[in-house]
């Protein structure tokens, strides 16, 4: 296998150090070339990164939550660890979905129109564009999880990697659309539909 990833790795988890030494002696025996983990939270990509152990690590990054920027992305380049972001429309909040957003997320909701007034010229249609853009415009980005359903999504995507990466006025505006309420940025915490 080129990649295996642990789900949802916890810092016990990593500490632990079980899963670890398995997936260490499959790709001593050359069953697995690359070992990576998607985490939750800085504490857990902290784990993977100090724990020496992982090439890649997945993590949620976008333009509403750009959390892992501030600590994580620097110490995962000078470790020499490829960063896969996911979460690049969290969950729909950054495409026209977001117009319907129930009530208890009105705040995600205002978030979204701040980013589609500022990044896609006020159109809910370029929002999903801008939204992929702003995630290939983070230096130390390895990969950028498209969770591309049909071909339309697709081609949306490739769309958005051919334009490039969004010019440096447009990513200081959204360096100001940043949110930090784990309520809001963390799915698992929305109420259920």
């Amino acid at each position: 296998l080129d990649i295996v990833q642990i789900h949802n790795a916890t810092r016990a988890m990593i500490e632990d150090g079980a899963i670890t030494d398995a997936l260490a002696d499959a790709r001593r025996r050359g069953l697995v070339r690359l070992l990576g983990a998607s985490v939750y939270g800085e504490d857990a990509a902290m784990a993977v990164i100090e724990s020496g152990a992982y090439t890649a690590l997945q993590v949620a990054l976008n333009v509403l939550d750009q959390r892992m920027m501030r600590r994580v992305l620097p110490v995962a380049a000078a470790a020499g660890v490829a960063v896969v972001v996911r979460s690049a429309f969290l969950k729909g909040a950054l495409t026209p979905k977001a117009q319907w957003l129930p009530e208890p997320l009105a705040p995600l909701r205002d978030a979204a129109i701040r980013a589609r007034d500022q990044l896609a010229g006020g159109s809910w249609d370029r929002l999903p564009g801008a939204a992929m853009r702003f995630c290939l415009s983070v230096p130390g980005i390895a990969s950028v999880l498209t969770g591309a359903r049909t071909i339309h999504e697709l081609d949306a995507a490739l769309a958005a990697e051919d334009a490039g990466p969004l010019d440096a006025p447009m990513l200081a505006s959204a360096a100001a659309l940043a949110l930090d309420d784990e309520r809001l940025l963390n799915p698992s915490h929305w109420p259920a539909p």
